[in-house]
């Protein structure tokens, strides 16, 4: 018959023929050795004893109880006999109770105890099995320490029993502390303790078992310096040590003063502080704090507390602190910004004085499209206005911190938002601190935080920052390296970092240099790519120190170093900045100088064209330490165009316009359409001339290179084919004057300039006009007719081996339609302005393709090929452009002044400060390598002091001061020290590429 059944039915027979063989051997062994144990016989025995004295209507022997209680440590420690009401009830049976119906949901009948609500019958209620649970949690509580406290978290006699046991006694061992509001069986717990000790509250302080009281006893003992003995005659043994801590040490005497200006009068009596000054009076009581006051001298106010303990002496700074607030509030006054930022419903903010009480109530609507209106009334003598310049941001004013402080808080209060996301709120918050940032450090932090609100740093995706995949660069090739280097670094292997260093230094190595890279956060690139820069920058100051390792076959010294950083700086390239037109626009241009030095990146070669030219040679001309002070602007000198203003005032010109519209763009257009009619051309090159001959004086190029050590270049475009240089520096026209090369490189159109000179120093020092541009004029022809060769920037990449451009874009007409290749902030995706300016783009670079046609078959006139077209940029580029605004084109036609200038300035920051990042990661390796350079050929190499050494041709190096003008040519040093010539070939060489 078992053949029959299926295979499967056969594993389970067998399956359950085992297990029930498992379980008979389990019970026949093991069961029997267990009933034979100690522990399950008392365990069985105390159950029956248990049930018998439950039992309904038996009556119990009293020494049963008796011997249950004996077992209870809190009598048999404390020696206390239980009395006979104490003794343990008989819990009747369910049916005896008294019960009542009651109704669930109106119509249903269910029958319950009437004592359902009483804790202390349904403690008794409770089954045998939960007493005797209860009992055993006391016993082993009791066992933790012979002191213990029964609190609850929220009782404040419970937290003062606490503090004075815990804290200002030494107790050994410790009191054990048990919150029975945070116990499983804290209500039971408390109703066995209030059967065996008789106290039914908490705190309940047991020691030994026996209670001495609540939180108001213990604090009666400690006054009357009791609660220690008492401790210790209880506790007896078990208690090894009580005593108070060690006493806090107070200060004799502390002080604090506080200066008083001259227009500031202060009055104090009895603590209450009255300061009067120019914009009012302010009063602060501060009687409830112990302090004394005096007036040691006339201005001075001293603050004095005696015998003080620490939490005293922290209070007198804030006694000082409060009294200065009141002093710079009579004096400066307190303002606070807030900002309201949304992102669909608009919100609108009305704002109107109270006739009769004079405070500012305030209006919001539209909060998260709610039709509620919230109303705020600000604190007296706070004042509410919207900004005037920044576009829906508030502004508190007044003389009170703490009133000033309290508005704000009661409008960011009455505007919380509930069950949202707040990082939609805090996205909006922070690009507007982004866009609004004084520093760098301001906008580096905001952009870090909004990375941390957006989780872009976070290892989530190919999009974010510690994730060092991605498909627009080779992050097997960076790591692999990055790895090579430490190990080298570690090792001390230097000839494997020689190689390492020599091999792969390129600029776009696994194209690491990609824009898209630096568009995934706010803050920069790949974190891989910064650890790979930051490694290869020390393995090059390794090689560079003097004390490097020796190397397999001699000495690394100098020399070898030398020629180590000179291939591999050959090799790796140089970067330019070129600073393209701007007119007005192109101030801003300073402020992309100034953040580029401030971060270390501002590159030796500077490139100027039209307005840029004129910026340039200001950089140009100054050393390091000047430049700091002359990029905030105070070195720039404006008298020119204030003296034409103050001419045109005397002169009466344009009386039918009243001379209260100052600079205006139509008074200044006017002017310039006059001067066109009379004279044939739009702008005066007069004035120009005299503001920049002020800043420049008459350097030349080779003097302003001897000078700042930076190499200027000025591109000038000439009507004339007869080989006149279009591209200026100390290589190329040495002796010309730089300001008259500025102004050329501006007046490059007969419609806006009359024809300019170019002017140079002869033998004599005499200024005269430039020998090749005397029969040509500096004017401009039609780009087309560049050949390749005749391009200034190539001929800057042919002369200095620049690879790499950096193009600060200023022109009015081309930035509208630019953007910068790294900054995140002017592409975000949503919003009708980004589908309006991708269109704005995409019709431009439409416009762009046409020109460019019409210019190559020669129907593009000159003057619009020369504004319409950009010149193509001979290799790799960033191109940053300014942060301006629709406002800011209203001032195009405005002639420069001192307010301005801060404007653009800052203007051209912004603009700088996203590619800061995707900066580092092009020209740090560019920056460290000449740094080096610098560093080991002005180092005196070791063996060298003799001139008796012979040296091969190869070998021998040159001082370039020591040769002559005529025979160095192309091959001035650019830092004049010990720049070396190899021979007549190598000379030209490392002329054209230092």
């Amino acid at each position: 018959m078992l053949m029959m059944l299926p295979q499967r039915r056969i594993k389970l027979l067998a399956i359950a023929v085992v297990a029930l063989t498992i379980v008979a051997i389990y019970y026949s062994s093991d069961a029997r050795r267990v009933q034979n144990q100690k522990f399950y016989q008392s365990t069985v025995a105390a159950i029956e004893s248990h049930k018998q004295g439950k039992e309904p209507g038996a009556d119990a022997d009293k020494s049963s109880g008796k011997e249950s209680l004996s077992g209870n440590p809190i009598y048999e420690d404390a020696g206390v006999k239980p009395a006979e009401d104490m003794m343990e009830p008989a819990i009747p049976k369910n049916d005896d109770r008294e019960t009542e119906e009651i109704s669930i949901a109106g119509r249903t009948k269910m029958t319950v105890p009437k004592d359902r609500n009483n804790p202390e019958k349904q403690g008794q209620a409770s089954g045998p099995d939960e007493h005797m649970e209860v009992k055993t949690e006391l016993n082993r509580i009791l066992k933790k320490s012979p002191i213990i406290v029964f609190s609850k978290s929220y009782c404040p006699h419970s937290a003062r029993a606490k503090s004075i046991l815990l804290d200002k006694y030494l107790i050994v061992p410790v009191p054990y502390v048990v919150e029975l509001d945070q116990h499983p069986l804290g209500q039971p717990l408390q109703a066995l303790l209030a059967e065996n000790t008789g106290r039914r509250t908490v705190p309940n302080v047991l020691v030994s078992g026996r209670s001495i009281g609540g939180g108001d006893d213990v604090t009666a003992l400690d006054e009357k310096n009791e609660l220690a003995s008492i401790l210790k005659k209880l506790g007896g043994q078990w208690v090894q040590e009580v005593s108070p801590h060690a006493v806090k040490m107070r200060y004799i005497q502390s002080e604090e003063r506080l200066p008083i200006p001259e227009n500031v009068k202060v009055h104090i009596r009895s603590r209450v502080v009255t300061v009067e000054g120019p914009r009012g009076k302010l009063v602060k009581d501060l009687s409830h704090i112990a302090v004394t006051f005096g007036r040691p001298e006339k201005d001075v106010i001293s603050i004095e507390m005696h015998h003080g303990v620490r939490k005293g002496i922290a209070s007198l700074r804030t006694v000082r602190t409060i009294i200065n607030n009141l002093i710079i509030g009579v004096t400066k006054g307190f303002k606070y910004k807030m900002r309201y930022v949304y992102a669909h419903f608009p919100i609108n903010v009305n704002i109107d004085k109270n006739a009769e009480t004079g405070l500012y109530d305030i209006e919001i609507r539209n909060f998260l499209g709610e039709k509620y209106v919230r109303r705020v009334t600000a604190q007296p003598g706070v004042e509410v206005i919207t900004s005037p310049n920044v576009k829906d941001e508030l502004q508190l004013s007044g003389n009170s911190l703490e009133g000033v402080s309290q508005s704000a808080a009661d409008i960011q209060q009455i505007c919380r938002v509930r069950n949202k996301d707040i990082r939609k709120f805090l996205d909006g918050l922070l690009r507007h601190r982004l866009a609004n940032a004084q520093t760098y450090e301001e906008w580096e932090e905001a952009a870090f935080e909004l990375d941390e609100l957006l989780s872009m740093d976070l290892c989530l995706t190919e999009d974010r920052r510690q994730n060092p995949t991605s498909r627009h660069y080779d992050y097997r090739l960076i790591l692999g390296r990055l790895e090579a280097l430490m190990s080298a670094r570690e090792d001390e292997d230097v000839l494997t970092l020689v190689n390492l260093l020599r091999s792969g230094l390129v600029r776009n190595l696994g194209n690491i240099t990609s824009p898209r890279l630096s568009l995934h956060a706010y803050a920069g690139t790949k974190l891989l790519i910064d650890d790979y820069i930051t490694q290869v920058a020390l393995s090059i100051q390794h090689v560079t120190a003097p004390q490097t390792a020796t190397v397999s076959d001699g000495r690394f010294d100098s020399q070898a170093k030398l020629e180590l950083l000179h291939d591999t700086r050959q090799a790796f390239g140089r970067t330019t900045l070129l600073l393209q037109g701007g007119s007005i626009f192109g101030l801003c241009h300073l402020g992309v100088v100034k953040a580029l030095h401030l971060q270390g990146l501002l590159p030796r070669i500077i490139t100027g064209t039209a307005t840029g030219a004129l910026i340039a040679a200001l950089v140009g001309v100054h050393t390091e330490d000047e430049l700091l002070t002359f990029l905030n602007g105070d070195g720039i000198d404006l008298t020119a165009f204030d003296r034409q203003r103050k001419m045109r005032f005397d002169a009466g010109n344009n009386q039918w316009l009243p001379y209260a519209s100052g600079d205006s763009w139509l008074r200044t257009l006017l002017r310039r359409v006059k001067r066109y009619i009379q004279k044939g051309y739009f702008l005066d090159a007069e004035v120009l001339e005299e503001c920049v001959r002020a800043n420049l004086g008459d350097l030349t190029f080779e003097e302003a290179y001897a000078r700042s050590k930076r190499i200027l270049n000025i591109t000038v475009a000439t009507s004339d084919k007869g080989g006149t240089p279009n591209l200026l520096n100390y290589l190329t026209a040495p002796n010309v004057l730089i300001w008259s090369a500025a102004v050329a490189s501006n007046a490059s159109s007969n419609s806006l300039y009359k024809p300019v000179p170019i002017y140079c120093k002869d033998e004599t020092g005499s200024i005269v006009p430039w020998g090749l541009s005397r029969h040509a004029s500096a004017q401009s022809r039609r780009r087309t007719e560049y050949t390749e060769g005749e391009s200034p920037l190539s001929r800057i990449a042919e002369l200095f081996n620049v690879n790499h451009f950096i193009v600060s874009q200023a022109r009015p007409y081309l930035v509208p339609f630019l953007r910068s290749d790294v900054n995140l902030l002017d592409r975000r995706p949503t919003g009708q302005w980004s589908i309006t300016r991708s269109t704005m783009r995409l019709v431009a670079a439409e416009i762009r393709h046409r020109l460019r046609q019409l210019d190559y078959v020669g129907f593009l006139p000159q003057a619009l090929a020369r504004l319409l077209i950009e010149e193509t940029i001979p290799g790799p580029n960033l191109t940053l452009v300014p942060d301006l605004s629709l406002k800011d084109f209203t001032k195009l036609f405005q002639n420069p002044d001192k307010e301005s200038l801060a404007h653009w300035i800052l203007k051209g920051e912004r603009g700088t400060w996203p590619a800061i990042s995707a900066l580092k990661v092009r020209c740090v390796i560019e920056i460290e390598l000449d740094k080096g350079y610098q560093v080991v050929r002005r180092r005196r190499p070791a063996g060298n002091q003799s001139s008796s050494v012979q040296h091969t041709s190869a070998q021998r190096r040159i001082p370039n001061e020591g040769i002559p003008r005529k025979w160095r040519g192309c091959a001035i040093d650019h830092e004049r020290d010990m720049a070396g010539l190899l021979g007549n070939f190598d000379h030209q060489q490392d002329g054209a590429n230092l």
